[in-house]
């Protein structure tokens, strides 16, 4: 596990998998992603998450 700005950040399997977790502007889970494994950069959406103004989510895909 990575954290930055105290906020987890990345996973990595026992198998070398990297999952990438980015954050809205208010810290809360936006996005989780697969890096690719052999060029390391982003890779696919697995998925993104959406929320209203007072919290609860909206959408997830």
């Amino acid at each position: 596990m990575n954290f930055n700005e105290g906020r987890l950040s990345q996973l990595i399997s026992s198998a070398g998998h990297v999952v990438d977790i980015s954050h809205d502007t208010v810290y809360r889970i936006a996005a989780v992603a697969l890096r690719d494994p052999v060029s390391g950069e982003a890779g696919r959406v697995l998925a993104r998450y959406r929320y209203s103004d007072s919290n609860p989510l909206l959408t997830d895909a």
